[in-house]
């Protein structure tokens, strides 16, 4: 597998071209193609578990290629780092998805190639937020996050902390909004990131845009 420049119009983008003949092409033929960052990537889906395919089946077509396992996930991740592509990972509860949420991806997918988003799953973001909480299943929240432009993959992950999906994933930028700082992150998802080598970016959150303060007004109606 061969990364390419090609540039068109001004604009450049890469390409993964394989060299293959006869049955291999063949095969090749089957698989959908990964289009990200500008990037063109064969994907063998045959792998696929049972429950994640029928799942995917009642989503949109467009869709489908968004929300990933995190072993999915992991694949794509080093197909994009192949092909000299950034990913950039952030992960959070995104219960209520507000414009402080839409803005911080915006910011986060600016800062690479790819942005993937890992969702916390209901039990965690039980324990984050407490009870009540989330509001939305994370199927749902899922979903909403994969109809977002700028967001390239979402996965669902089931622990407190992100340190497993940094480990699988490894990306090359980590994102996190304003209410934490480096020194402040988790120790053990400093120690995944310094393992993978990732730049930490630290966003500025939007004053009066989170979902706390939406609930709370909600209830006061």
């Amino acid at each position: 597998m061969t990364p390419r420049l090609s540039e068109a119009n001004g604009s450049c983008s890469f390409q993964l071209t394989k060299r293959a003949s006869g049955a291999k092409r063949q095969r090749l033929s089957r698989f959908p193609r990964l289009a990200c960052c500008g990037r063109s990537v064969e994907i063998d889906q045959a792998s696929r578990p049972a429950k994640i395919k029928a799942d995917a089946a009642t989503r949109p077509a467009d869709l489908k290629t968004k929300i990933l396992s995190l072993d999915e996930l992991a694949r794509r991740s080093q197909q994009i780092r192949e092909a000299a592509g950034r990913l950039v990972l952030t992960n959070g509860c995104f219960d209520l998805l507000h414009v402080g949420h839409v803005r911080y991806l915006e910011e986060a997918r600016a800062l690479g190639d790819c942005l993937a988003v890992a969702v916390n799953g209901d039990n965690s973001v039980r324990t984050l937020k407490g009870p009540g909480r989330p509001i939305n299943p994370a199927a749902d929240r899922a979903e909403v996050l994969a109809a977002l432009a700028c967001v390239d993959f979402v996965t669902i992950f089931h622990s407190v902390r992100a340190t497993d999906v940094i480990a699988a994933v490894r990306p090359a930028v980590y994102v996190k909004g304003g209410d934490y700082t480096v020194e402040t992150l988790n120790f053990e998802e400093q120690s995944a990131l310094q393992n993978v080598g990732a730049r930490v970016e630290i966003l500025p959150l939007i004053p009066g845009k989170s979902t706390s303060g939406i609930l709370e007004r909600m209830q006061n109606l």
